[in-house]
């Protein structure tokens, strides 16, 4: 659903109503990807937009907690290397995180910490350089998710958009499958197509939107 803007004068029970009906859209999304994992065993999503600002993030974060409040193990992974917010949001440190795996300075322990949500954890970005993106180029998500696939049921990942930067095209392809946030009245349809087409052509399987 959209939101009422922030700025705007809500009631309490008017919050709740809006609030109420995120969650239940953020679970009828959970039913189809819990479906989805049974059928294909798709475990590793990857979450993205064709640009910034389309609540790829929010909806990572709302799906990572819908399907830990549904009893499954999960793992938040900040892939929006370039502009991380997760750690932000969870209130955690950045490092060490992903960057940091992928340059083999920390050990896997280190990059997980945990939420206040029951099992739900969160892998934060840690600090982006050359060395961590030329890992990510060479299939280092693919070996570090074949490490997390043995302890968790499902990861979520939160990427980059795919349109103005290349990592969300490699990282893509490591993943079971991708969900695709599209925003009403912010995204616009011939910038959705080119996102999608751009997976397409890489043979990327998309949940949906």
């Amino acid at each position: 659903p959209a939101l009422p803007g922030r700025g705007g004068k809500v009631s309490k029970a008017e919050d709740q109503r809006w609030q109420g009906l995120l969650v239940e859209s953020i679970d009828a999304t959970r039913t189809m990807l819990l479906h989805a994992a049974r059928v294909n065993s798709t475990r590793a999503v990857l979450i993205t937009s064709a640009m910034k600002g389309e609540g790829k993030t929010s909806l990572a974060a709302h799906l990572a907690t819908s399907l830990a409040r549904a009893g499954r193990k999960t793992l938040l992974i900040d892939c929006d290397l370039r502009r991380p917010t997760l750690h932000q949001l969870f209130d955690v440190p950045r490092v060490p995180g992903l960057c940091e795996l992928l340059r083999g300075e920390a050990e896997l322990n280190d990059a997980i910490r945990p939420t206040p949500a029951d099992d739900l954890n969160l892998m934060p970005a840690g600090l982006c350089d050359g060395l961590a993106l030329q890992a990510i180029a060479q299939d280092g998500v693919r070996d570090i998710l074949a490490g997390l696939k043995k302890r968790y049921d499902f990861i979520i990942i939160d990427s980059a958009p795919v349109l103005p930067v290349v990592d969300t095209m490699l990282i893509s392809q490591q993943v079971d499958a991708v969900l695709f946030s599209v925003m009403r009245e912010v995204s616009r349809v011939p910038l959705v197509q080119a996102a999608h087409e751009r997976l397409a052509t890489l043979g990327v399987k998309l949940l949906g939107a």
